[in-house]
């Protein structure tokens, strides 16, 4: 998971080469699936913190 700007989170499951720059805030810990279940349109994740 990268942060794009100030604004704008982004889930990267497929490794490639850019000229943007993103900062690392965290991974998925079993990323088994995830790009047949983004699919390829556009995605909304929701975010909780445990307690």
């Amino acid at each position: 998971m990268m942060l794009y700007g100030d604004n704008c989170v982004v889930v990267f499951y497929e490794s490639f080469t850019t000229s943007y720059q993103y900062t690392p805030i965290g991974h998925i810990t079993n990323p088994e699936g995830l790009k047949e279940a983004l699919g390829s349109g556009k995605v909304t994740i929701n975010f909780t913190i445990k307690k």
